[in-house]
């Protein structure tokens, strides 16, 4: 897969920013993926997704607004557990990632898309969700993505 080469490719020229435009197309396949219900052909970067973020929110001896953690994260990770069937924490991950904000830089993260796809599983229970949130500033809403990850909400 490109974003999987992109990554392996050891270019000397690599830096944060080479990195960071690696790591949201990694993003964006997985979400492409969860979509089309085809989850083994980036079982890898979902597990290193999930990985990542289970790390960053693990660490308690950070506040909450200084964990990097962004919305198109927590949407791929929302993604993911809607196509495996965990309907319950997915349309939770995916009223939190809307509230985060996720870049709509490519139609495959539209928050629409997104929405429609939460209210089809569980309607109730992503209005509940959004309700929740609604109220949350920055630092909130990491420690709900905290909860929500480690498994806790």
């Amino acid at each position: 897969m490109a974003a999987e080469r992109l990554r392996a490719s050891g270019s000397p020229h690599a830096d944060s920013g080479t990195e960071a435009w690696a790591r949201a197309i990694e993003v964006y396949a997985v979400v492409a993926h969860a979509y089309a219900g085809r989850l083994e052909p980036v079982a890898g970067l979902v597990a290193e997704l999930e990985g990542r973020l289970r790390s960053l929110l693990a660490d308690g001896s950070r506040p909450a607004g200084e964990i990097p953690v962004s919305g198109a994260d927590v949407l791929a990770l929302g993604l993911v557990r809607l196509a495996a069937g965990d309907d319950g924490s997915a349309v939770r991950l995916l009223a939190l990632a809307e509230r985060m904000r996720v870049p709509q830089t490519f139609p495959t993260m539209s928050a629409g898309r997104a929405r429609r796809a939460a209210e089809e599983a569980d309607r109730a229970a992503y209005a509940d969700a959004v309700s929740e949130y609604a109220a949350l500033e920055r630092d909130g809403l990491r420690e709900a993505a905290r909860a929500l990850i480690s498994g806790r909400g």
